[in-house]
């Protein structure tokens, strides 16, 4: 099967199992330990309250659960648009 064509069966096929079980993951986690809802400032993680971040999260909210699965191209970008952007060598 083609490079690109396996890629897009991934994206349809993996991409919202992944999203219902990191769900599920994340209702289990909140359930059978509520501490993980508070911010731990031993655990390296920063707030950032421009961004709106809050020091405990909500296992209300349906933002939380709201996961996005983002899976990388397989293949680089297109060879042709490489050596248009690339400089031109000189001829010898």
């Amino acid at each position: 099967m083609p490079t690109m064509q396996w890629f897009g069966l991934k994206r349809v096929q993996y991409g919202a199992g992944l999203r219902e079980v990191s769900q599920l993951i994340l209702m289990t986690l909140f359930a059978k330990e509520p501490d993980t809802v508070f911010y731990d400032p031993n655990t390296d993680g920063i707030i950032d309250e421009q961004l709106g971040q809050m020091p405990r999260l909500d296992p209300a909210d349906p933002a939380v659960y709201d996961i996005e699965c983002v899976f990388p191209p397989p293949l680089p970008g297109s060879a042709t648009c490489t050596r248009s952007t690339a400089p031109a060598r000189p001829a010898c």
